[in-house]
């Protein structure tokens, strides 16, 4: 069997893009105009990466009146704290479709925590006493993107878990790049000691592999 060429490892690559709620970033996107800005955000993770700026509840206005997550018979919705007729749902979820496109080129995402959309399992649900689940944009990203690495703001302020993070976005900026040249064996060849440690902090690695086999198999159909 013919030995694969590794040397595209080996060559300058572009930085991960990685997504971050945008209040995070600074931006006055949250329901009362105000931001929270994370400084360990841009000492740790952007000098390593390119930030793209996101906001589902953005969209519903600013300000405006704040949401949170209600389980019902219909399953998990985002409801006005102080309207609960006024039920926000679908449109999160058609936010949710429409950045397909941008999502599918992120290597990681960085998210606030327990915020109705973007809280990564740890979203108070309203009426349940100590309930908790990922918003509506985190549980969206975690069910259609598995491999993607996911953390909350909580994290960046230790430095071995940002440098985790980072390591795991690199790792999935490599697998995108492979995947455009259609070098999937020279990828999982190259990371082949990576795949003994599937479950990392942040990224399930097997997610991964399996994402890059798949797109292998489709590329030879």
């Amino acid at each position: 069997m013919a030995a694969c060429d590794l040397s595209f490892f080996c060559a300058p690559l572009p930085a991960p893009r990685i997504g971050v709620s945008a209040c995070l970033m600074g931006q006055r996107v949250r329901y009362d105009g105000t931001d929270k800005q994370q400084p360990a955000l841009f000492e740790r993770i952007a000098p390593h990466a390119e930030l793209i700026a996101l906001c589902p509840e953005a969209t519903l206005g600013i300000p405006r009146p704040p949401i949170h997550l209600l389980e019902t018979r219909h399953g998990l919705r985002a409801i006005e704290v102080d309207n609960p007729t006024h039920d926000v749902t679908d449109h999160l979820h058609a936010f949710n479709n429409n950045q397909r496109a941008v999502l599918n080129t992120l290597c990681g995402v960085i998210l606030k925590a327990r915020s109705p959309s973007c809280g990564i399992g740890n979203a108070p649900v309203a009426g349940a006493a100590g309930t908790q689940r990922s918003g509506l944009f985190a549980g969206f990203i975690a069910r259609e993107y598995p491999w993607i690495p996911m953390m909350d703001e909580s994290a960046l302020h230790d430095p071995h878990q940002a440098a985790w993070f980072v390591s795991n976005a690199r790792l999935v900026c490599d697998a995108q790049l492979a995947i455009s040249r259609q070098l999937f064996k020279e990828f999982l060849a190259h990371h082949t000691r990576t795949w003994e440690t599937p479950r990392q902090p942040f990224c399930d690695l097997a997610q991964l592999r399996a994402y890059v086999i798949q797109q292998q198999q489709a590329a030879s159909v």
